[in-house]
């Protein structure tokens, strides 16, 4: 049977709170439910790039919880994220990683880490982010 895309996926904005001078661990507070959903593709868009840096690159963990207040623990790279973990961030840059949740814990957090390199103080801005859930168990998809 087929399902409109709506009905198949679940999509939550901002799931990482902008920043205008990021570097290091952005702050991820949105623990969100993936109760039924299996996979997920989340966007990160930045601005500019400033004090010259040499070399940008960003670092997405993710962490898991079986409650949305509980203690997080970051999954195993290799098995949450598909393909490169680590991608190189461009000004103006939108990055994008497909997730493999199945068989984590029913809560997830977005760790988005960026490293800069050289320059002089340099600093990303994160304009926003996104985060599509799907590969859902049951459709149509009930929205966290």
């Amino acid at each position: 049977m087929k399902h409109a895309l709506f009905d198949s996926i679940d999509l939550i904005v901002n799931p990482v709170p902008a920043n205008t001078s990021a570097s290091g661990e952005l702050t991820t507070g949105l623990a969100i439910d993936r109760l039924g959903k299996r996979s997920a593709v989340a966007a990160f868009k930045f601005g500019a790039l400033t004090g010259s840096p040499t070399a940008s690159a960003v670092k997405l963990v993710i962490k898991s919880c079986d409650t949305s207040d509980g203690t997080y623990e970051a999954l195993d790279e290799q098995h949450a994220v598909i393909g490169d973990a680590e991608q190189t961030l461009e000004a103006n840059g939108t990055l994008r990683f497909q997730l493999d949740l199945s068989g984590q814990k029913r809560y997830i957090k977005l760790v988005p880490t960026v490293t800069l390199t050289g320059g002089t103080t340099p600093s990303a801005a994160l304009a926003g982010s996104a985060l599509v859930l799907g590969d859902a168990d049951e459709l149509p998809v009930i929205p966290c």
